[in-house]
């Protein structure tokens, strides 16, 4: 079980907006920092690999995030549905730094705990087929 004192990072939570574009492609409209959910997390690098084929070097690093569930996440399936949302890491007083801070595409959501429920954002950097993205 984690303690309050583990969550000691800020992160943003953005949900995007999907419309349609002209091919009939997906196009997400992300939001601004003043529309983003900022949470305290603890955030844990998991392990990774590396590998080299075809000339080519590929490095995965998993990385999870973990929030206090704080109720209102629980009944919207928006948080279910991590196909439209992802995690601006690490903030700078509580904003987006435009030279430190990354976007991380969310993999899967894991909710947990007893009576205080916790979510994790189960996330991996990918750097030959990024799905970072830069905004």
């Amino acid at each position: 079980m984690l303690s309050i004192g583990e969550l000691d990072s800020e992160i943003g939570i953005q949900l995007a907006s999907i419309t349609l574009d002209d091919m009939g492609s997906n196009k997400f409209s992300w939001p601004t920092i003043d529309d983003t959910m900022i949470h305290y997390a603890k955030v844990e690098f998991k392990d990774g690999k590396s590998s080299d084929a075809e000339d080519k070097v590929t490095n995965i690093i998993n990385v999870e995030f973990t929030i206090r569930d704080n109720g209102y996440t629980t009944t919207s399936n928006e948080w279910n549905a991590p196909n439209n949302m992802r995690i601006a890491y690490p903030l700078v007083n509580a904003a987006i730094s435009l030279g430190r801070t990354q976007y991380y595409s969310i993999d899967g959501v894991r909710v947990w705990g007893g009576r205080t429920k916790w979510r994790t954002f189960i996330c991996s950097i990918n750097t030959n087929k990024t799905n970072l993205y830069i905004g």
